[in-house]
């Protein structure tokens, strides 16, 4: 492929490595440029990028992300870089951010935004600026078949969550209009994991039970209750070390330089050593980033349905469990039976190996830049489990 791209943004590495993978998987593929705090000195940040590029002698294709699309409001924010490790000088991204971000909202030409921000927060100024720009294409986690209104989270309600409307009050459906309508714009590629992160070892020999990882949503919490003695400990011991990160962080103490890889590998070993692991897209059904990574570390998935369950290839009792209630994790929990519960892992392993690696968005991706290239792509999006362009 002849296309030559250039990222514009910043050296960053983030718990969720969803633009790592996107543009590891575009490198294998056609030829691509970094540019911003990280990526190039700090006196070629000074000469500007229109001066980068002329020397560089100009790109097909310009792809960003939400730390340049939204450095207007992410600025002003006391804790920016609290929950990721960067390899530059804070300073330059507060000097030059606003500045690429001119940049690449001014280009007359085809270009990207890697939409990694929380999408029920969406503001209608953000949407708008996507909406009037018929260069700008988006690669979002969810497309029309894979996301719900606020209206429909409603009323699905949630039976681990006492009162939906106070969790997360000010969520919003700009987002999912925007993907409703505007089908043509949307590159749909949900939430990946590296193909090195993939476990194979027998659920029996896991010395865990039974594993709530991530962030404390109302769900998991309860989730929770159902913890044995040794997992209950386990979690203690794994709550402490995010309490003793959380006051190096007030006091300001540097990070390892390898941050990124100890919070990873941290989640990856709680699932590999893990039976059974529980997680949910908190009160919006979002398809977050666990739902990939529990049945890649060969864990048995138990889950609340997330929109886009069966879009995205998930079946409840083939390669996951689903359950809506305490009940049901309960019943899942008490029934174990490991060589059912082996073929579920060993059927959600693959599907995610197959459709929703590093290695399959780098097929997806192709797909899309071939499109591309010849000036035709009008959208894309999962349907039963498979990946679809629009024609």
């Amino acid at each position: 492929m002849s296309l030559r791209i250039l990222f514009i943004g910043i050296n960053r590495k983030y718990v969720n490595p969803i633009t790592d993978i996107i543009l590891s998987s575009i490198s294998y593929l056609s030829y691509i440029d970094n540019f911003g705090p990280g990526f190039v000195t700090e006196k070629e940040l000074n000469l500007g990028i229109e001066k980068w590029i002329e020397k560089k002698g100009g790109y097909d294709l310009y792809i960003t992300d939400t730390m340049i699309f939204e450095s207007n409001s992410l600025i002003n924010k006391k804790y920016l870089f609290e929950n990721e490790a960067i390899n530059f000088k804070k300073k330059l991204y507060y000097k030059h951010s606003n500045k690429l971000r001119s940049f690449f909202l001014n280009l007359n030409s085809t270009k990207i935004l890697i939409a990694n921000f929380d999408y029920y927060i969406v503001s209608k100024k953000q949407i708008d600026i996507i909406i009037n720009d018929s260069n700008l294409l988006v690669i979002s986690n969810v497309d029309f078949n894979t996301s719900y209104s606020v209206k429909k989270t409603n009323k699905l309600g949630n039976e681990l969550i006492d009162n939906i409307l106070n969790e997360y009050p000010d969520r919003n459906s700009n987002w999912h209009n925007l993907i409703t309508n505007y089908k043509n714009k949307i590159i749909s590629l949900p939430n990946a994991v590296y193909s090195n992160k993939i476990n194979y070892t027998p659920i029996e020999y896991r010395r865990n039970r039974y594993t709530v990882p991530g962030f404390p949503y109302t769900e998991r919490v309860r989730a929770r209750k159902l913890y044995n003695l040794k997992e209950k400990l386990n979690h203690h011991y794994i709550e402490f070390l995010f309490f003793k990160e959380k006051i190096s962080r007030k006091l300001y103490f540097p990070r390892p330089f390898n941050w990124d890889v100890i919070q990873s590998d941290r989640l990856f070993n709680r699932i590999k050593n893990s039976k059974m692991c529980f997680t949910s897209g908190a009160v919006t059904r979002t398809p977050i980033a666990k739902y990939f990574e529990i049945p890649a570390g060969g864990s048995v998935l138990i889950c609340q349905k997330f929109a886009g369950f069966k879009h995205f290839g998930f079946a409840d009792g083939i390669n996951c469990f689903v359950a809506e209630n305490f009940k049901d994790i309960k019943y899942i929990l008490k029934n174990y039976d490991s060589v059912k519960y082996q073929k579920i892992a060993n059927n959600g392993r693959n599907l995610i190996k197959d459709f929703h690696s590093d290695y399959a968005r780098m097929n997806q991706i192709n797909l899309v830049l071939q499109r591309i290239n010849k000036n035709n792509f009008n959208g894309s999006y999962w349907e039963n489990g498979k990946y679809f362009l629009k024609d």
